[in-house]
This record gives C-alpha cells, sequence and structure tokens, in this order.
C-alpha cells in the first residue's frame, strides 16, 4: 500500500507542475462520492470547483479528480484520499483529517526522493530533474514501481577472506563504532485538538454538551454525529474564543439508541485537525425545543399519577430572575390545566403544585408542556420548550 501511496502522491505533484488549466468549453463534471466529502472538511472554497469528472490513471490505478484549487486523489485498494494545492496536502488517512507541506510526511507515509524533488520543484516552480518534459493531463504518468532502480552495491569482501587484509586492518575494523542512523521526526501539526468535555450518554430529545481546546486562536469548529454507523450528519457549529470551542445540539426524539461516533473538526488558517469519539444514545422521556442557547431541566418530573394526586412540577432554566415561565397540562379526557405565569428565582427555579383532577373519566396519558421565555418580546425567537407524557391511573 505505502508504495502505492508514493506513487499517487507523485503523480499529484508532477501534474500540479504541469501548470494551469484551459477550462473554456469543459465538459460538465461535479465532485461526488467520498471527494466531496473531503472538499466539505477541507473547504469548498479552498478546493474549488471541479474541472474533469473523476478519472482512473491506468499508470498507478489511483482515482483522480481535478478542481480549479488543485487535485483531489484516492489511491488504489484504499479509502484514504487526499487534496494538494501545489504547496499544503490536507489528507484523509487513519488519523482522521490532517494537513502537512508537501515537503514534509507523516510516520505513516513512505517519503521516497523521487517525491521530495517533486514537492520542491512545486514550490519554486522549476522543473524536477526526473519529469519528463510533457506531461499528459492526468495519465501516463510512470507508477513508482515501474521507475528503473539503482544497482544494488557490490557486497565488501570480508576481512578475513581478503588476501591483503591483515591481522591489524581486520581489527581495526571490527573496533570501529557503527554511527547508528539519525531518525527522522514526525512532524508536528500545525493545527492540534483535544477534547476537554463530551458527554458518556445523552437521552434523546435532550441536549448534549461538546468542548475542545486547541493551539489555534482564530477558526471555527463543526460537530458531526453518525448514529449506529450511519452516515455522519452535521448538527453544530461554533467559533474558537480563547483557544476553546463549544458545541450543543438537542439530540432529536426519533434517534435510534445505542451507540453514536461525534466527530470535530477544526478548521483556522493554519490548517485543519479532527477528533472524535463514542458516546450512547439512551431513550428519553423528555423533549426539548426552541432555542438551545437557554437551559432548561426538568426536576423529578413524575412518570405516572393517581387522580386527586397532588404533585409538584419544577423546571431549572438558565435565566435567573429574569424572564417567565408557563406551564400547562392535558390531562386525558379532561380540561386541561393552565398554572400561574412565573419569572425565575436567584437560582433560574420555577415550580408549581397540581392537583390532579378526580373527574378524569379513565386512565390515560397527560402531556405536561413547559414554556421558558428569555424576554416578553413580541415575536421574540429566545423561546425555549420542555414537554412530557404522564401516565395517569384511575
Amino acid at each position: 500500500m505505502q508504495r502505492t501511496v508514493a506513487s499517487l502522491i507523485i503523480a499529484l505533484a508532477l501534474i500540479l507542475v504541469a501548470g494551469s488549466v484551459d477550462v473554456s468549453g469543459q465538459e460538465p463534471c461535479s465532485v461526488a462520492s467520498d471527494f466531496a466529502s473531503l472538499r466539505e472538511l477541507v473547504g469548498a472554497q479552498k478546493v474549488g470547483d471541479c474541472l474533469g469528472q473523476e478519472r482512473v490513471n491506468p499508470q498507478t490505478g489511483s482515482s483522480e479528480q481535478r478542481t480549479s484549487g488543485g487535485l483531489l486523489i484516492r489511491s488504489a485498494g484504499s479509502a484514504y484520499t487526499a487534496f494538494t494545492d501545489g504547496v499544503t496536502t490536507w489528507l484523509n488517512g487513519p488519523n482522521g483529517l490532517e494537513s502537512r507541506p508537501n515537503d514534509q510526511r507523516f510516520a505513516w507515509e513512505t517519503d521516497p526522493a523521487a517525491l521530495a524533488a517533486s514537492a520542491a520543484a512545486m514550490q519554486t516552480g522549476a522543473t524536477p530533474t526526473t519529469a519528463p518534459e510533457a506531461l499528459p493531463p492526468l495519465t501516463g504518468l510512470p507508477a513508482a514501481d515501474t521507475l528503473p532502480l539503482p544497482p544494488p552495491p557490490s557486497p565488501l569482501p570480508s576481512p578475513a577472506a581478503s588476501p591483503a587484509a591483515s591481522p591489524a586492518a581486520v581489527n581495526a575494523i571490527a573496533a570501529k563504532p557503527t554511527t547508528p542512523p539519525t531518525p527522522t521526526p514526525t512532524p508536528t501539526p500545525a493545527v492540534r485538538v483535544r477534547l476537554r468535555e463530551k458527554p458518556d450518554s445523552v437521552d434523546t430529545g435532550s441536549d448534549a454538551r461538546f468542548e475542545v481546546e486547541t493551539n489555534v486562536d482564530e477558526g471555527s469548529c463543526t460537530l458531526a454525529v453518525a448514529y449506529r454507523n450511519r452516515e455522519a450528519v452535521g448538527v453544530a457549529v461554533g467559533e474558537i474564543e480563547d483557544n476553546r470551542c463549544e458545541m450543543k445540539y438537542t439530540v432529536p426524539k426519533d434517534t435510534r439508541t445505542g451507540e453514536a461516533t461525534a466527530t470535530i473538526t477544526i478548521s483556522a488558517k493554519e490548517g485543519t485537525a479532527t477528533v472524535d469519539d463514542d458516546f450512547e444514545v439512551e431513550e428519553g422521556d423528555t423533549v426539548l425545543g426552541g432555542d438551545i442557547d437557554i437551559e432548561l431541566d426538568g426536576v423529578n418530573l413524575p412518570d405516572e399519577v393517581d387522580v386527586g394526586d397532588t404533585i409538584r412540577i419544577a423546571v431549572d432554566t438558565s435565566l435567573e430572575e429574569r424572564g417567565s415561565c408557563e406551564m400547562t397540562i392535558a390531562w386525558p379526557r379532561y380540561t386541561g390545566f393552565t398554572g400561574q405565569k412565573q419569572t425565575p428565582d436567584d437560582s433560574g427555579r420555577c415550580s408549581w403544585r397540581v392537583t390532579v383532577p378526580t373527574e378524569i373519566p379513565r386512565k390515560g396519558t397527560a402531556t405536561l408542556t413547559v414554556v421558558v421565555r428569555k424576554n416578553n418580546k413580541k415575536n421574540s425567537t429566545e423561546v425555549r420548550t420542555l414537554t412530557k407524557e404522564i401516565d395517569v391511573r384511575k
């Protein structure tokens, strides 16, 4: 696989050296499949529009597609995709999306000398000495495993077998210290990110909060979630402040329970980085809606009641001595109840005491609704709601 990766990157570099592409009268094209996903991760504006349909390089077996910003490429027999603009390469590899300068390599990549020469040529505008004088648009590039290799060095004669070797020379060779090769350090990514806070489990209908820390000062973060091994869907965005980024979203009520994977991508002028983690989705009995910046939690809300019971309804909010709380209960086959409108106390709590009507004709399900308003402005969208079903026993 490493030789294939090397081949496709060499081809990628040589293609970009060839120069600009005349897009006049180009065939209709589109970016599809995993190239489209990589384009969204890197940034649609940076990758640009396609300049032709995706095609297979017959020499390397890799799939390639030119864009107005560079080249998209996928190695043969691998799920890894890459994009380069001639200076920087973005790879969606085993560690998620990573970026690096063209003259550097990650530890899991092969770094042949020809690739380094091509990368240097892209930065200076020179033609690499190993490149042919004329290159076809996307085909005809030799694969790395077909390039002529230099002959192996001739083995040195053993000192013991050489008639000219004296015992003193043999001892000198044996005593000479061997200098170990200097390891090539792994380049440090320009953008780093780590999770600071994330939920271990979230109920359907409830809020989930994620916070990451990064080494960049400005940029944005996006949160995508994949439920039960399905395709990831973007659910929230945020801005980096003080090297941190926070994102929240409400898990839909009809979400399938089980393991989910959250993927957070940091995008900044220095590059991009991703981090992901798993959490459990469990069945919830309340549903939140509206402005997610208003925190709203039920406090010991009952699951079932008997007629004639006196119950306590309480919610905690992020509003302290401001805004308002409204509560209603739709009883089964009986007149509904509306609680007194309240202002949250100094701890942000609103509460009501309610007696379940004895006139309810039969058992059924009541629906509790709490509405919290940040202010009383007409047509304000700063409103949060909580709904919950309660079993009523006769």
